[in-house]
């Protein structure tokens, strides 16, 4: 069971083994997402950012694309160390932490169809690995919200 706990800007978790070899999962499922064009979890990954204007949307895209690109990869190493043992991050990496967390549940869920299938996917969570992972990611980015937010 994952325990946080926070003191002045040092976040520490403790994982169990198997909360680390799903971790570990987490930078490699991400990495391919950022060339499987067509995969539902390349598309939410890679939303337009203006809908209606999708010129705006590509020039937005252009000019954030190299800042983004640096910000997953940093992201996912913080995940990928935690997922080879390391226990402490700062508040900073915490953050970066939890938008790989929110990464990782948002393409899970989007190929295991959830946002078309609405409410009600969480019954199906004890017969479907996908959603066990969807709502695995979800307890773990609340765990370690709340511990944010208390500390």
């Amino acid at each position: 069971m994952i325990v946080f706990s926070v003191q002045d800007d040092v976040v520490t978790a403790v994982f169990t083994d198997t909360e680390r070899m799903l971790l570990r999962q987490i930078p490699l499922l991400l990495d391919d997402m950022d060339t499987a064009v067509g995969d539902p979890g390349y598309e939410v990954l890679h939303r337009a950012i203006y809908r209606d204007d999708p010129g705006a949307s590509r020039e937005l895209d252009d000019l954030i694309a190299s800042d983004r690109w640096a910000m997953r990869t940093s992201d996912r190493k913080i995940v990928e160390r935690f997922g080879e043992g390391v226990t402490a991050m700062t508040r900073q990496e915490a953050r970066g932490f939890l938008r790989s967390l929110n990464e990782a549940r948002l393409v899970v869920a989007a190929r295991a169809g959830v946002f078309d299938s609405g409410p009600g996917w969480e019954e199906m969570v004890p017969t479907d690995q996908s959603l066990a992972a969807v709502a695995w990611l979800g307890y773990v980015q609340a765990e370690l919200i709340q511990t944010l937010s208390s500390g």
